[in-house]
């Protein structure tokens, strides 16, 4: 019985190591450098909506299945 007792202490105690060592705040403005990479992504993704503009009015159907994921 104390072994089963054990095992629930024991895996009882790694969750809450789990869950409180992932425990993050996110209060106020992001980091620049956060700030930077967004502002990549963010202009990534607007060329990639022009290009699959551009590809559905010319109807390149091979660019449109690359670009429509």
């Amino acid at each position: 019985m104390l072994s089963i007792r054990y095992h629930i202490l024991k895996a009882f105690y790694l969750l809450m190591l789990v869950v409180f060592s992932f425990s993050y705040v996110f209060d106020g403005q992001p980091l620049d450098l956060k700030k930077q990479e967004l502002a990549k992504r963010y202009s990534k993704r607007a060329d990639a909506t022009e290009d699959l503009q551009e590809a559905m009015v010319t109807g390149n159907k091979e660019n449109i299945e690359k670009l429509n994921m």
